[in-house]
């Protein structure tokens, strides 16, 4: 059983949806509840996100069905790597400054 107490407080509900829908995550963060530095350094977004794993042929269909299952202010990225295992990844995130 997934233990969302490990999770962002913020993202934690986020998560239960996607994994509700069927959704494998593999990165979460609610943009805010990690210790500064983490932010500084890089090793924490400073935004609320969550990565999903998906395939090549279905990413951007998962891609469309996150953004309605989830909704406004959700922004789902669809990005394909070539390198190593060739990683299908969604990122679910909040928009940036200005971008709304």
């Amino acid at each position: 059983m997934f233990d969302y107490g490990q999770l962002d407080p913020g993202i934690r509900q986020t998560v239960k949806r996607l994994h509700d829908a069927g959704y494998v995550t593999t990165d979460s963060g609610d943009g805010g509840s990690k210790p500064p530095e983490d932010y500084e350094t890089g090793c924490a977004m400073p935004f609320p996100h969550v990565v999903v794993s998906s395939t090549r042929a279905s990413m951007c269909d998962d891609a469309d069905a996150i953004a309605t299952l989830l909704g406004p202010p959700w922004v789902c990225e669809a990005n394909y790597c070539t390198a190593v295992d060739k990683l299908a990844m969604i990122l679910v995130r909040h928009p940036f400054e200005g971008e709304e």
